[in-house]
Formats: structure tokens, sequence, C-alpha cells
């Protein structure tokens, strides 16, 4: 079953590029959730979302990445 956020898209957009990093963004949304008495995103529904704006032509400005562990290629 799919869940229901209640956060708009402008709500999101907001969020997004007013924020410096994912976290940041999944704390403004937490924090439009809790004022909606809804569920909040997790960092991976905060991206995925993010991934299907950008495919609908949204644009989303890039986050920097934090690199954990170095890549041996």
């Amino acid at each position: 079953m799919k869940t229901n956020y209640q956060v708009s898209p402008e709500e999101f957009i907001m969020a997004w590029e007013t924020s410096e990093s994912v976290p940041e963004v999944v704390e403004k949304l937490r924090r439009v959730a809790k004022a909606k008495n809804t569920q909040s995103m997790s960092k991976d529904i905060v991206l995925s979302r993010a991934s299907s704006y950008r495919s609908l032509g949204v644009n989303l400005k890039k986050m920097k990445r934090k690199h954990g562990k170095p890549i041996d290629v």
C-alpha cells in the first residue's frame, strides 16, 4: 500500500530549494508533517521524490554529497 505523505509539490520544492543538504530537507518536511499530523518522509522517500520531480522536468538544485568510504576502482 502506497503511503500518502500529505506534502504538496510546492512544500517539497520550497524545502528542497531552501536547504543545504538532504538531511535538512528531511527535517523541514518532518515539521510540515507534524503540523499536519501526518507521517513524515524518510531520506530515501525524499530522494525518490526529488528524482521523480526531476524526471518530470522540475529543475531542483543539486545537493552536495557526503562520501563515506572511498571507492576503489
